[in-house]
């Protein structure tokens, strides 16, 4: 299936951006599929390569279902990677980042499906859920003028 992305500009340096988004347990704050996340493995210190997370997410139906995520690739600060590897459709995402200054951040928010294929009705209803999930990165920028980072 084709990678679904959409992108924002962010009013912070890219090394916060970065940071803000590799530590997985602000998702609530901007993601409005999330309700819960919480690191599971991985320290405070230790937000590289293999951090995971357990969230719950809210489907299409309105359904709250449990996923796993993992960091698969952390190369601060232009590009983040995860694996979703538990729960109701596995998927690869990714953050670009991109500094346009100095205070000035573009992220482009990714998310491909690496499962087997579906009907046609199931892939038109799974893209709109993913379109409807890359497209809450419009809210990154006010999630982060409130600094709403959780502490470690």
């Amino acid at each position: 299936m084709k990678p679904t992305s959409a992108s924002v500009s962010v009013d912070r340096p890219i090394h916060d951006v970065f940071d803000f988004l590799a530590e997985g347990r602000n998702n609530p704050t901007w993601r409005t599929d999330v309700t819960i996340a919480a690191r599971i493995a991985g320290t405070a210190t230790d937000l590289d390569v293999g951090a995971t997370y357990l969230q719950k997410v809210n489907d299409r139906t309105g359904r709250s279902v449990e996923e796993t995520y993992e960091i698969t690739r952390h190369e601060p600060p232009h590009l983040l990677v995860f694996l979703v590897t538990r729960g109701t459709t596995r998927t690869v995402g990714r953050y670009t980042l991109a500094a346009i200054n100095q205070t000035t951040t573009h992220v482009e928010f990714t998310l491909r499906r690496v499962s087997a294929e579906f009907r046609a009705r199931q892939r038109r209803e799974y893209r709109s859920e993913l379109q409807a999930r890359v497209d809450s990165i419009a809210a990154l920028p006010a999630a982060m003028t409130d600094e709403a980072a959780p502490s470690p």
